[in-house]
């Protein structure tokens, strides 16, 4: 099976007394959900970066495939917190950004856009502006873009932390559809427990300073919800509810002593 691995992967960048990841180790596969999750100052935007190519790290390593990452890649495509979209783009033109400096042609590029705008549900809209949709359909839009270049692992830093309730559980369950339909690994970094768990196949817990590895779950949330449950219906689960709690506890109220700070 295709993965991205990190074998003993540390960074320590000058000037800090602490590493901000140290010796981590971690198999994605490409046909799950990996949820990265941990407070402030554990590393999981550093991580995602080392994953994305952006950082190289100062030991260990990092592959794709069985090739070593130094760089971005087509293999690994990134949804940013902010959505990154081209202002002066409209939504057709910015889905087809990558397809452009990919050098698709015309034909094909046109039928990709068209099949990415309907999987996130914003055929409607492709001649719109950006600044004319709201903060969750300009996520879509960012999502069908990353897709649109059949990408095998979708990294998302956060895609979600800036959306109401409402948007961000409407957001998860699209995630979960697009999931279903493609063939490719997700990653995806969080501050939400709960959104942690309704997405993960795989939910990896980190702890900060320095940043590590706490725990790897395998979790069956996403699967049930394919199998047909609803995210309502999931959410009020009795081990759903009692798993959260427990997370909590895990990752938000920890000792003082755990809470040490890096000087």
């Amino acid at each position: 099976m295709p993965s991205i691995e990190v074998n003993s992967a540390s960074v320590h960048f000058a000037g800090q007394s602490k590493p901000t990841l140290d010796d981590i180790n971690l198999i994605i596969p490409d046909d799950g959900i990996t949820v990265i999750i941990g407070p402030s100052g554990c590393g999981k935007t550093t991580l995602l970066n080392i994953l994305a190519g952006f950082i190289t790290p100062t030991s260990g390593t990092i592959s794709s495939n069985g090739q070593t990452i130094s760089a971005p890649g087509s293999d690994r495509v990134v949804v940013f917190q902010d959505d990154a979209l081209m202002p002066w783009l409209n939504v057709a033109e910015n889905v087809a950004l990558g397809l452009n400096i990919a050098g698709t042609d015309k034909t094909t590029r046109q039928q990709r856009v068209t099949e990415k705008l309907q999987q996130v549900g914003l055929e409607n809209v492709a001649d719109k502006p950006i600044w004319a949709l709201s903060g969750g359909m300009r996520q879509r839009v960012g999502i069908a873009r990353a897709l649109a270049v059949n990408s095998q692992f979708l990294l998302m830093d956060e895609p979600f932390g800036a959306l109401d309730a409402f948007t961000r559980e409407q957001m998860q369950e699209l995630v979960l559809s697009l999931w279903r339909q493609h063939s490719s690994g997700f990653v995806l970094i969080t501050h939400d427990i709960e959104e942690a768990l309704l997405l993960a196949t795989r939910l990896v817990l980190m702890a900060p300073y320095p940043g590590r590895i706490l725990e790897i779950l395998d979790l069956d949330y996403s699967q049930r919800w394919r199998q047909g449950e609803s995210l309502r219906h999931l959410k009020a689960d009795k081990t759903f509810v009692e798993l959260r709690e427990s997370l909590f506890y895990k990752l938000v109220a920890r000792s003082p002593a755990q809470h040490e700070v890096a000087i």
